[in-house]
């Protein structure tokens, strides 16, 4: 998904939580504030859903040469869709690290 910052992502994952499935993830393609993030996933989790918090960075050179997203601290989701992103993001997607 990719939806303004804040109350509309909690109001589009309240929508999208019945819908889903056990097993599935939710991707959130904005820039939001880790702790968001960090709550959100454990939200879903309850549920038996992921959540894959998904920046966007790069600016005006990632317009021009190729945007970098940046993965926020869910190595399963990453592992579950990495051939996605590599795909995409190829060469600049790798999981660096879990903070």
């Amino acid at each position: 998904m990719l939806v303004k910052a804040g109350a509309p992502v909690e109001s589009t994952i309240d929508l999208l939580m019945p819908l889903l499935e056990k097993g599935d993830i939710i991707i959130d393609g904005g820039n939001e504030w880790y702790e968001n993030t960090e709550h959100r996933q454990k939200k879903v989790a309850e549920k038996g859903l992921m959540y894959l918090g998904m920046g966007v960075s790069g600016g005006e050179e990632g317009a021009r040469n190729g945007e970098s997203p940046v993965l926020l601290k869910s190595a399963i989701s990453y592992k579950l869709l990495s051939r996605f992103m590599q795909a995409m993001y190829k060469p600049m997607c790798q999981w660096t690290h879990q903070w």
